[in-house]
Protein backbone atom coordinates (compact mmCIF):
# COMPACT_ATOMS: atom_id res chain seq x y z
CA UNK A 1 0.00 0.00 0.00
CA UNK A 2 1.22 3.26 -0.86
CA UNK A 3 1.82 6.04 2.26
CA UNK A 4 -1.07 8.88 1.81
CA UNK A 5 -1.37 10.53 4.83
CA UNK A 6 1.41 12.16 6.92
CA UNK A 7 1.61 9.47 9.59
CA UNK A 8 1.66 6.85 7.22
CA UNK A 9 4.72 8.76 5.44
CA UNK A 10 6.12 8.85 8.67
CA UNK A 11 5.76 5.46 10.05
CA UNK A 12 7.41 4.07 6.69
CA UNK A 13 10.34 6.30 6.88
CA UNK A 14 10.82 5.64 10.63
CA UNK A 15 10.36 1.77 10.18
CA UNK A 16 13.22 1.29 7.68
CA UNK A 17 15.24 2.60 10.42
CA UNK A 18 14.73 0.14 13.24
CA UNK A 19 17.41 -1.51 14.32
CA UNK A 20 17.54 -5.76 13.78
CA UNK A 21 17.44 -8.03 16.72
CA UNK A 22 20.25 -8.02 19.05
CA UNK A 23 22.07 -12.19 19.66
CA UNK A 24 20.79 -11.04 23.32
CA UNK A 25 17.28 -10.60 21.64
CA UNK A 26 17.42 -13.36 19.80
CA UNK A 27 18.70 -16.31 22.12
CA UNK A 28 16.00 -14.89 24.44
CA UNK A 29 13.80 -16.31 21.67
CA UNK A 30 15.39 -19.17 21.21
CA UNK A 31 15.35 -20.12 24.96
CA UNK A 32 11.97 -19.07 26.04
CA UNK A 33 9.35 -19.74 22.88
CA UNK A 34 9.84 -23.45 23.12
CA UNK A 35 9.88 -26.33 25.66
CA UNK A 36 13.77 -28.21 24.94
CA UNK A 37 13.66 -32.41 25.80
CA UNK A 38 15.40 -34.82 25.95
CA UNK A 39 14.53 -37.36 23.64
CA UNK A 40 14.65 -41.26 25.50
CA UNK A 41 14.18 -44.28 23.34
CA UNK A 42 12.81 -47.69 25.09
CA UNK A 43 16.54 -49.05 25.35
CA UNK A 44 17.05 -45.91 27.91
CA UNK A 45 19.73 -44.02 25.51
CA UNK A 46 18.69 -40.52 26.00
CA UNK A 47 19.39 -37.60 23.53
CA UNK A 48 19.64 -33.64 23.96
CA UNK A 49 17.69 -31.48 21.56
CA UNK A 50 19.73 -28.63 21.89
CA UNK A 51 23.30 -29.97 20.87
CA UNK A 52 22.85 -33.87 19.49
CA UNK A 53 24.75 -35.23 22.47
CA UNK A 54 23.54 -38.82 23.73
CA UNK A 55 24.19 -40.48 26.71
CA UNK A 56 22.70 -43.21 28.65
CA UNK A 57 20.06 -42.55 31.83
CA UNK A 58 20.47 -44.20 35.02
CA UNK A 59 17.32 -43.08 36.98
CA UNK A 60 14.43 -43.36 34.84
CA UNK A 61 11.72 -42.40 37.32
CA UNK A 62 13.71 -39.64 38.75
CA UNK A 63 14.41 -38.13 35.21
CA UNK A 64 10.68 -38.45 34.03
CA UNK A 65 10.15 -36.25 37.02
CA UNK A 66 12.81 -34.15 37.16
CA UNK A 67 14.11 -33.86 34.35
CA UNK A 68 17.45 -33.95 33.46
CA UNK A 69 20.91 -31.82 32.34
CA UNK A 70 22.50 -32.56 29.28
CA UNK A 71 26.44 -33.80 30.36
CA UNK A 72 28.02 -31.85 26.88
CA UNK A 73 26.12 -28.36 27.02
CA UNK A 74 24.60 -28.17 30.15
CA UNK A 75 21.04 -27.31 28.78
CA UNK A 76 17.96 -27.98 31.79
CA UNK A 77 15.75 -30.85 29.73
CA UNK A 78 12.17 -32.22 30.02
CA UNK A 79 12.37 -36.00 29.12
CA UNK A 80 10.50 -37.14 25.92
CA UNK A 81 9.71 -41.15 25.37
CA UNK A 82 9.26 -41.30 21.73
CA UNK A 83 10.77 -43.33 18.77
CA UNK A 84 10.03 -40.01 16.72
CA UNK A 85 13.15 -38.50 14.79
CA UNK A 86 12.29 -34.82 13.60
CA UNK A 87 10.44 -32.10 15.57
CA UNK A 88 9.63 -28.31 14.12
CA UNK A 89 7.66 -25.78 16.04
CA UNK A 90 6.98 -21.98 15.53
CA UNK A 91 5.53 -19.14 18.24
CA UNK A 92 5.01 -15.51 18.35
CA UNK A 93 7.41 -13.18 19.88
CA UNK A 94 7.29 -9.55 20.63
CA UNK A 95 9.20 -6.92 21.34
CA UNK A 96 7.76 -3.55 22.81
CA UNK A 97 9.61 -0.27 21.82
CA UNK A 98 9.55 3.05 20.91
CA UNK A 99 10.60 5.17 17.84
CA UNK A 100 10.32 9.02 17.75
CA UNK A 101 7.50 9.56 19.89
CA UNK A 102 5.50 6.11 18.79
CA UNK A 103 5.10 3.42 20.93
CA UNK A 104 6.36 0.19 18.74
CA UNK A 105 5.34 -3.66 18.59
CA UNK A 106 7.05 -5.67 16.63
CA UNK A 107 6.39 -9.29 16.23
CA UNK A 108 8.69 -12.33 14.76
CA UNK A 109 7.48 -15.88 13.80
CA UNK A 110 10.13 -18.14 15.68
CA UNK A 111 10.94 -21.10 14.40
CA UNK A 112 12.54 -24.31 15.31
CA UNK A 113 13.62 -27.39 13.76
CA UNK A 114 14.74 -30.31 16.08
CA UNK A 115 16.70 -33.76 14.51
CA UNK A 116 17.73 -36.44 17.14
CA UNK A 117 21.03 -36.45 17.07
CA UNK A 118 22.19 -33.27 15.49
CA UNK A 119 22.52 -29.86 17.10
CA UNK A 120 18.86 -27.48 17.05
CA UNK A 121 18.31 -25.35 14.10
CA UNK A 122 16.28 -21.70 14.70
CA UNK A 123 15.19 -19.30 12.94
CA UNK A 124 13.61 -16.05 13.48
CA UNK A 125 11.36 -13.45 10.49
CA UNK A 126 9.69 -9.77 11.50
CA UNK A 127 5.95 -10.58 10.30
CA UNK A 128 4.16 -7.42 11.70
CA UNK A 129 4.90 -3.82 13.27
CA UNK A 130 1.91 -1.60 14.77
CA UNK A 131 2.47 2.09 15.03
CA UNK A 132 0.60 3.48 17.81
CA UNK A 133 0.95 7.27 17.71
CA UNK A 134 0.79 9.36 21.55
CA UNK A 135 -3.00 9.99 20.12
CA UNK A 136 -3.93 6.42 19.76
CA UNK A 137 -4.03 6.73 16.01
CA UNK A 138 -2.31 3.60 14.50
CA UNK A 139 -0.95 2.00 11.02
CA UNK A 140 0.15 -1.13 10.78
CA UNK A 141 3.56 -2.55 8.74
CA UNK A 142 3.21 -6.09 7.77
CA UNK A 143 3.97 -9.10 5.39
CA UNK A 144 1.51 -10.61 3.09
CA UNK A 145 -0.96 -13.39 3.67
CA UNK A 146 -1.28 -16.80 2.28
CA UNK A 147 -4.27 -16.48 0.70
CA UNK A 148 -6.67 -19.30 0.09
CA UNK A 149 -6.12 -21.40 3.17
CA UNK A 150 -7.71 -22.33 6.64
CA UNK A 151 -4.63 -20.22 8.77
CA UNK A 152 -5.09 -16.03 8.79
CA UNK A 153 -2.18 -16.20 9.73
CA UNK A 154 0.44 -17.79 7.50
CA UNK A 155 2.54 -15.24 6.29
CA UNK A 156 4.58 -15.43 3.60
CA UNK A 157 7.83 -14.97 4.00
CA UNK A 158 9.51 -13.60 0.69
CA UNK A 159 7.38 -10.59 0.87
CA UNK A 160 8.23 -7.12 1.76
CA UNK A 161 7.35 -5.50 5.32
CA UNK A 162 5.26 -2.73 3.95
CA UNK A 163 2.15 -0.93 5.00
CA UNK A 164 -1.05 -2.21 4.93
CA UNK A 165 -4.51 -1.20 4.98
CA UNK A 166 -6.84 -3.63 6.59
CA UNK A 167 -6.00 -2.39 10.00
CA UNK A 168 -8.46 -4.39 11.74
CA UNK A 169 -7.54 -7.88 10.11
CA UNK A 170 -7.44 -10.46 13.02
CA UNK A 171 -4.17 -11.74 12.07
CA UNK A 172 -2.55 -8.52 12.94
CA UNK A 173 -3.58 -8.40 16.33
CA UNK A 174 -1.14 -10.87 17.67
CA UNK A 175 -0.86 -12.61 21.64
CA UNK A 176 2.89 -13.37 21.39
CA UNK A 177 3.74 -16.40 23.53
CA UNK A 178 6.76 -14.43 24.77
CA UNK A 179 7.92 -10.77 25.71
CA UNK A 180 10.54 -9.71 25.69
CA UNK A 181 11.15 -8.33 29.36
CA UNK A 182 13.01 -5.07 28.20
CA UNK A 183 10.16 -2.63 27.03
CA UNK A 184 10.38 0.95 25.90
CA UNK A 185 7.23 2.91 26.29
CA UNK A 186 6.19 6.69 25.72
CA UNK A 187 5.32 8.76 28.38
CA UNK A 188 1.48 8.75 27.27
CA UNK A 189 0.77 5.21 27.89
CA UNK A 190 2.39 5.46 32.08
CA UNK A 191 0.20 8.72 32.64
CA UNK A 192 -2.80 6.75 31.14
CA UNK A 193 -2.06 4.11 33.61
CA UNK A 194 0.05 1.68 32.33
CA UNK A 195 2.26 -0.34 34.95
CA UNK A 196 3.55 -3.19 33.12
CA UNK A 197 0.79 -5.56 33.38
CA UNK A 198 -2.10 -6.25 30.25
CA UNK A 199 -4.56 -7.57 32.31
CA UNK A 200 -5.17 -10.71 29.83
CA UNK A 201 -5.31 -8.44 26.43
CA UNK A 202 -2.90 -7.87 23.77
CA UNK A 203 -0.54 -5.19 24.02
CA UNK A 204 -2.60 -3.46 21.06
CA UNK A 205 -5.96 -3.88 22.70
CA UNK A 206 -4.61 -2.21 26.35
CA UNK A 207 -2.61 0.75 24.75
CA UNK A 208 -5.09 2.02 22.08
CA UNK A 209 -7.98 1.36 24.90
CA UNK A 210 -6.33 3.84 27.24
CA UNK A 211 -5.08 6.29 24.54
CA UNK A 212 -8.38 6.69 22.95
CA UNK A 213 -11.05 6.23 25.57
CA UNK A 214 -10.69 8.56 28.98
CA UNK A 215 -13.80 6.00 30.48
CA UNK A 216 -11.53 3.43 30.15
CA UNK A 217 -8.59 4.94 31.27
CA UNK A 218 -10.95 6.19 34.71
CA UNK A 219 -11.68 2.67 34.92
CA UNK A 220 -7.84 1.21 34.37
CA UNK A 221 -6.61 3.49 37.03
CA UNK A 222 -9.64 3.42 39.49
CA UNK A 223 -8.52 -0.36 39.51
CA UNK A 224 -11.71 -1.87 37.89
CA UNK A 225 -9.24 -3.98 35.74
CA UNK A 226 -12.46 -6.66 35.13
CA UNK A 227 -14.71 -4.24 33.84
CA UNK A 228 -11.60 -2.33 31.81
CA UNK A 229 -11.35 -5.97 30.24
CA UNK A 230 -14.65 -6.54 29.70
CA UNK A 231 -15.41 -2.53 28.04
CA UNK A 232 -12.13 -3.66 25.62
CA UNK A 233 -13.36 -7.13 24.85
CA UNK A 234 -16.61 -6.79 24.12
CA UNK A 235 -17.45 -3.39 22.83
CA UNK A 236 -19.63 -2.41 24.97
CA UNK A 237 -21.41 1.35 25.23
CA UNK A 238 -19.59 2.35 28.77
CA UNK A 239 -21.68 5.53 28.54
CA UNK A 240 -25.18 4.02 28.78
CA UNK A 241 -23.25 2.12 32.65
CA UNK A 242 -21.04 5.33 33.48
CA UNK A 243 -23.98 7.23 36.22
CA UNK A 244 -23.86 3.45 37.93
CA UNK A 245 -20.08 2.92 37.40
CA UNK A 246 -18.95 6.66 39.05
CA UNK A 247 -21.20 5.19 42.47
CA UNK A 248 -19.06 1.67 42.44
CA UNK A 249 -15.63 3.76 42.44
CA UNK A 250 -17.17 5.92 45.18
CA UNK A 251 -17.70 3.95 47.70
CA UNK A 252 -14.78 1.18 46.34
CA UNK A 253 -17.00 -1.34 45.20
CA UNK A 254 -15.06 -3.76 42.78
CA UNK A 255 -16.72 -5.08 39.58
CA UNK A 256 -16.18 -8.63 39.85
CA UNK A 257 -17.95 -10.51 37.33
CA UNK A 258 -18.23 -7.63 34.43
CA UNK A 259 -20.40 -9.15 32.20
CA UNK A 260 -23.04 -10.59 34.79
CA UNK A 261 -22.49 -6.75 36.66
CA UNK A 262 -23.91 -5.22 33.38
CA UNK A 263 -26.73 -7.86 32.48
CA UNK A 264 -28.11 -6.90 36.07
CA UNK A 265 -27.39 -3.10 35.90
Amino acid sequence: MKPRTRIQKEVVRLSSGLPELTDKQKAYAFEHCFKHHAYRTKGGTITCSECGHRWKGEHTLAETICGCSCPHCGKELEILDTRKRVFRGSAYYEIITTRKGYQVLRYFMVGATYKVGQKAEYSIREVVQWWIAPNGKTEVIARLRAMHTMYYDLWTEWSDMDLRSNKMLKAYNIDAYKTYPAMRIIPELRRNGFKGAFHELTPYEFFTAILTDSKKETLLKAGQTEMFRYAVISNINLHEYWNSIKICIRNGYHIADASMWCDLV
